[in-house]
């Protein structure tokens, strides 16, 4: 029988490697499917402005990933793709090239091929990206764009959930503890229904990554919950949604291996307990 510890080591694990028949490519393919209604949401709307931003960040992201992959003796695959195109989905279509180029290239380097790469991070790259532009450039728009309605989110949510590769439970939890605590704050249902619909976009293709959450079912409802009510906490402050959203995401992110521990810890000491009790 394996030591506690033994089986720690396995708890977070990259999650690409955890979906059974889904190999990574698969899960990047399934994503950036799980995109194309946002995508052409966004042209409709947009239309051409979209072009520059879109191609720039897929470029770098590309890039980014090329040279490392290369030093490193790696195969390329899609995985700089889906980020790439979630950060142009929320980024304003009329931002300066300088400032999405810098931003991108720091949520690539410093949120993924720093730690070795997509799987072995712990932070999600666009959260990354998004944080360094709100604080890099205060003066610019970056702390307040969610150009995505949450109805264009439905088909790739229902996709990625049913394939499994987003947990359900990350996005009932987040979605509801963030509308219940915002109405207990400010007494308005529409408010808490406005917030919600108006961060699913990253909920969904941010909060709900598989790498930078946790892995373990129980850890994904405290996840979520934490998570919903400091968003909104910072929404009843008067905060930019961009800054709250995307700050709330990397901080679970930083803490996600340790509520995964401390999850994986209670379950072996109840199980522990269950089994003295039998022997006793």
């Amino acid at each position: 029988m394996r030591s506690l510890d033994a089986r720690m080591s396995t708890a977070r694990l990259p999650a690409l490697r955890l979906h059974g028949w889904l190999s990574g490519p698969r899960i990047q393919l399934l994503f950036i499917v799980s995109l194309l209604p946002i995508l052409g949401q966004s042209f409709v709307f947009y239309g051409e402005e979209v072009l520059p931003v879109l191609a720039l960040s897929i470029a770098i992201s590309v890039g980014w990933h090329a040279l490392f992959a290369r030093l490193r003796k790696q195969s390329l695959d899609f995985s700089s793709v889906v980020p790439a195109i979630i950060f142009a989905m929320v980024v304003p279509a009329d931002a300066q090239l300088w400032q999405i180029a810098l931003g991108i290239s720091f949520g690539s380097v410093v949120g993924v091929h720093l730690f070795g790469g997509y799987g072995w991070n712990f932070l999600n790259p666009v959260a990354v990206a998004l944080i360094f532009l709100v604080f890099s450039f205060p003066d610019a728009s970056y702390g307040n764009t969610f150009p995505v309605a949450w109805q264009w989110c439905v088909p790739g949510t229902i996709l990625l959930v049913f394939t499994g590769i987003i947990s359900w439970r990350i996005i009932l939890a987040a979605a509801g503890s963030s509308a219940l605590a915002l109405y207990l704050l400010t007494g308005s249902s529409s408010d808490a229904f406005l917030a919600v619909s108006g961060f699913a976009f990253v909920l969904v293709f941010v909060g709900c990554d598989p790498i930078a959450t946790p892995s373990t079912n129980s850890g994904r409802w405290v996840y979520a919950i934490l998570a919903g009510c400091l968003a909104a906490l910072g929404l009843a402050s008067g905060k930019p949604q961009t800054e709250v959203f995307i700050s709330v995401v990397l901080l679970g992110g930083l803490f996600a291996p340790l509520i995964d521990f401390s999850m994986v810890r209670i379950q072996m000491w109840r199980r522990l307990r269950r089994n003295g009790a039998r022997h006793g």
